[in-house]
């Protein structure tokens, strides 16, 4: 169901070059998930004619950015995307501040919308940036339960108090693929129902679902939020966002 994390920042450099931002730089911890993405997002940026010019990793546990930071400073980018866990981007954050940097744009694999982000940094998270799996403003409506995104959050908070995260909808997705298998193959064969699923192409309030042969869905992309005014907000693709995106001056 997931967009896989070599996708994660595609959306994030395509917005980038949309704002004529051309100067991107990278840097992530040295592990998979960080290195996958950050990765994915040079070979973006080299498809959206986007420069990388400054592309670095740093050790598991640093507990002091400031040199790569100083090094990234010189290359003088327009946009930074960071790859890390919660503490080392707070650091990462806290520490572009006080090394001078002034990106237009600052995004994170994961960051923003993560508990403590905000709470942490105040201002210092403002106009920061993050991919994020699905928001209840996608334009989708459901196939089977005909849901849109944002009555299929609102049904899940009378039930259980809260607007959900993308993992319930997720999840719900997950089980109508295999709803829209059965009912194709009218049963439960594993071979024939594993067939079924490969071919699925529907609709759902999480996004549209189709499958490469790797078994990834490609067929939804990722949205961006912003913090603005302490609060995450999606702002782009432009048909899914809640308010525009704002540049750092």
């Amino acid at each position: 169901m997931l967009n896989s994390i070599d996708h994660y920042t595609y959306n994030m450099v395509k917005m980038a070059s949309e704002q004529k931002l051309t100067r991107l730089a990278l840097l992530n911890e040295n592990q998979l998930f960080a290195q996958l993405g950050i990765d994915g997002a040079a070979r973006q940026a080299k498809e959206l004619g986007v420069e990388v010019v400054y592309k670095e990793k740093y050790s598991s546990g640093t507990k002091d950015l400031s040199p790569e930071l100083e090094k990234m400073k010189a290359a003088k980018p327009d946009m930074i995307i960071a790859g890390g866990y919660t503490n080392d981007m707070i650091l990462l954050a806290r520490q572009i501040s006080q090394v001078g940097l002034k990106p237009k744009l600052l995004g994170y694999l994961l960051g923003p919308t993560l508990p403590g982000f905000v709470k942490s940094l105040g201002a210092e998270a403002e106009l920061t940036l993050e991919p994020v799996q699905w928001s209840i403003n996608v334009p989708y409506k459901d196939q089977l339960f005909d849901w849109t995104a944002r009555g299929y959050a609102d049904a899940f908070q009378k039930v259980y108090g809260h607007v959900p995260d993308y993992h319930p909808i997720q999840s719900t997705a997950a089980l109508q693929v295999y709803y829209n298998a059965f009912q194709k193959v009218g049963g439960f064969d594993p071979q024939k129902v594993r067939d079924a699923i490969a071919e699925t192409d529907i609709v759902t309030a999480y996004g549209p679902i189709r499958f490469n042969d790797k078994g990834q869905n490609i067929a939804k992309s990722m949205s961006v939020v912003q913090i603005q005014d302490g609060k995450p907000l999606v702002v782009y693709p432009a048909d899914v966002a809640e308010t525009k995106l704002k540049l750092n001056p």
